[in-house]
């Protein structure tokens, strides 16, 4: 349990982020550290598939999480899409929007990753 960073394609275009049941807020930052440096690494444009359909209740302090996670926003990070992310997620993601409307123009929220 916790969250996975993986490449969704061979083309290194789609990175997915999977989180899983309980995960806490330290698995959160190393998460953002790790995708950080993917995508400084690929000189193109990466989508990110965030699949919170199978996650927990996100631990308490997530805003400031979500703060470090939009300094840490490389330059080349395309759209976001949150799968199933629930109630309380989803939340989140609107008042993030509300903040920051200029760095998360490229959220979106789905209830599939088919969708």
């Amino acid at each position: 349990m916790g969250i996975e960073v993986s490449w969704y394609n061979d083309e290194h275009t789609i990175l997915l982020e999977r989180f899983d049941g309980r995960w806490l807020l330290e698995d959160y930052y190393r998460m953002v550290d790790e995708a950080s440096a993917l995508l400084a690494a690929t000189p193109h444009t990466v989508h990110i598939i965030v699949d919170a359909s199978a996650s927990s209740l996100p631990p308490s302090h997530m805003v400031s999480g979500m703060r470090y996670a939009l300094k840490k926003m490389p330059a080349n990070q395309g759209a976001v899409v949150f799968v199933g992310p629930g109630a309380f997620i989803t939340a989140l993601i609107e008042l993030a929007k509300r903040f920051s409307p200029q760095t998360t123009g490229g959220l979106f929220i789905v209830a599939t990753r088919e969708e």
